[in-house]
């Protein structure tokens, strides 16, 4: 499974059940599935978040608008996850909620750049690929009732 076909599988799932995957993992899956749009750099996670900065938060947005998180949702998790009291929203979305995503491109292109994008996401997540269907998993009478589109 390819991880686009994943990330659909996830958003399909988040649309039956309304739950949302870790945000970290949504991310990493569509950074990784365009990981030749990036160079390895040397640096800090920040200076790399800086570098491909338009590019991640792109992907970030696109997580947050898909699965339908609030900035309301999104304060709560990193409150209760981490044990902080968010006082930069923008600045803690990023350190904080996304942050495994983007430390798990710029740890793969710069370590492990001959392994597929599938690879490297398994790998990181430590995920078994042969427990996702090769199929969506809900019929199709629960996918029109949530107006997916398979």
């Amino acid at each position: 499974m390819k991880l686009n076909e994943l990330y659909n599988l996830k958003l399909l799932e988040y649309k039956v059940t309304g739950n949302v995957d870790n945000v970290s993992k949504l991310l990493a899956m569509l950074l990784l599935n365009e990981k030749d749009k990036f160079k390895p750099l040397v640096c800090t996670e920040g200076k790399f978040y800086e570098t491909y900065k338009e590019e991640i938060d792109k992907n970030i947005e696109k997580v947050i608008t898909d699965f339908e998180i609030t900035k309301e949702k999104l304060t709560e998790y990193i409150e209760n996850e981490f044990s902080i009291k968010v006082s930069d929203y923008e600045k803690d979305k990023i350190w904080h909620a996304f942050f495994n995503g983007i430390w798990t491109l710029h740890n793969a292109i710069l370590y492990h750049n001959d392994k597929t994008s599938e690879e490297l996401f398994f790998g990181a997540y430590e995920e078994d690929l042969t427990k996702y269907p090769k199929k969506s998993i809900f019929s199709d009478k629960q996918l029109a009732a949530k107006k997916c589109v398979t």
